[in-house]
């Protein structure tokens, strides 16, 4: 979900709660990051595919799997996994 929703027809005040989210970021560069702006998801995976990480690669994944369904539930069940994940290996390792 972009800042500015506007071309995914939202509003900043439908997406506020949740755009900020973990769950709705991931790591690009930052030539990357401002390539694909508010592109809609099928055009964003060209880049995101670049980037070679195993987390946008999971990512492209469900897009995919969910016919490129982002909202605010998808948001958060990702950021639920990113947690668990954190939690149970990152974490835990240390």
């Amino acid at each position: 979900m972009p800042q500015k929703p506007i071309e995914w027809g939202k509003k900043k005040n439908d997406v506020r709660e949740y755009v900020d989210l973990l769950g709705n970021l991931t790591l690009v560069s930052k030539k990357i990051n401002g390539s694909i702006g508010n592109k809609p998801l099928k055009e964003k995976i060209k880049e995101f595919e670049k980037t070679k990480l195993v987390i946008n690669e999971e990512l492209i994944k469900q897009w995919k799997s969910t016919d490129y369904k982002w909202t605010e539930e998808e948001i958060r069940e990702r950021q639920r996994r990113l947690a668990e994940y954190a939690y149970d290996v990152v974490w835990k390792f240390v």
